[in-house]
């Protein structure tokens, strides 16, 4: 065997497999960029209804609420 790997049985092997793989189905992998292109299109909004969320929720628990 040669140093590189090559050799008779061995074409293109490698004896250590590294990095992290992901194996999408087809549908998968006309998802995950959609998804993807939607959280980033309105990540504003996003973060804008979870600021208010967390306003609403503040005055709920706020002991000092007119109600």
């Amino acid at each position: 065997p040669s140093p590189r790997g090559r050799g008779a049985g061995g074409e293109g092997e490698t004896l250590h497999k590294s990095g992290f793989h992901v194996n999408l189905t087809p549908l998968g992998q006309c998802l995950a960029p959609t998804i993807c292109r939607l959280l980033l299109s309105n990540w504003y909004k996003i973060s804008l209804l979870y600021a208010l969320a967390l306003r609403v929720d503040d005055f709920i628990n706020s002991s000092t609420h007119p109600l």
